[in-house]
Order: structure tokens, then sequence, then C-alpha cells
């Protein structure tokens, strides 16, 4: 048995194959995931790109107009975040089935969002940053694991 091919099939393979491998082919027959040839992809993929470029250049260009609503939104979020704190403090004293550090689970990320924001206001100031952990409402130390 023969596993070569035969001259004539291996000329035929040659000419896709150097049609395929030229500079300027585009592939535009083997379909891709959804039922559409790697060109059209290609091309959506671009005019996509293309639509985003616009609309975040509008955005860009669009006047913001009053934003001092969102001076509060800050302020106002972090108020809402230590009530709710100082609410998981509550639980926790009242309730000893809770993990004791239900408060570090919860809120893990958001202090380390702000010790890193510490941190970047104090490396514009030239200070070194602190290394304290952020104060907890009520006056209490951070649960030590």
């Amino acid at each position: 048995m023969q596993t070569r091919s035969t001259p004539r099939r291996s000329s035929a393979r040659s000419q896709r194959h150097a049609a395929d491998s030229d500079a300027g082919s585009v592939n535009r027959e083997r379909s891709v995931w959804t039922r559409s040839t790697m060109y059209l992809w290609a091309d959506e993929f671009l005019k996509a790109g293309e639509e985003l470029d616009s609309l975040l250049s509008l955005r860009a260009d669009e006047d913001a107009g009053d934003r001092s609503a969102v001076l509060t939104l800050r302020p106002a979020a972090i108020a809402l975040l230590n009530r709710f704190r100082a609410a998981v403090d509550d639980e926790l004293a009242m309730n000893p089935a809770l993990p004791r550090d239900l408060d570090k689970q919860l809120f893990a990320y958001l202090d380390q969002l702000e010790d890193m924001r510490i941190a970047a206001i104090a490396s514009e100031k030239g200070a070194a940053p602190v290394d304290e952990p952020a104060p907890q409402p009520g006056g209490g130390a951070p649960p030590v694991p």
C-alpha cells in the first residue's frame, strides 16, 4: 500500500497551499465558530471597533454639564457602607454563630481600595505611606486574623 500522494494530487495540493499563503489572499472559505468565514468575522470585528471608537469620541466631545451631583456620590456611598459595617458589627455581637472574620470577608476589598487611595495620596505629597489599617466604625480595632 502506497501512502504517498500521486504527483497530480501533490501538484493540486501545492497549488492550493500557494494560493492560500499568498500575502494578498484572504481566506474567505474556511468556516469559523458561527457559520461565517474568517474574512466576515474579521470585517465585523473591525467595524465594531470603528463604531466603538466613534461612540467614545462622541462621548469625549460631549459637554458634561453640571456634575455637582457627582461630588456627593462618593461621600454618600462611604456613609452607606459605614452604616452597613456598623450593622454587621452589631449582628456579630448578637449572633455568636456568625464567623468572627465576617467583617473582613465582606469589606476586605473595600479596605484594600482605601489603603491604596491613602498610599496614592501620600506618594503625591511625597510622604511615605502609612501602614496602619483603616479605622473601624465605633472606634474598635480591626479584627485580628
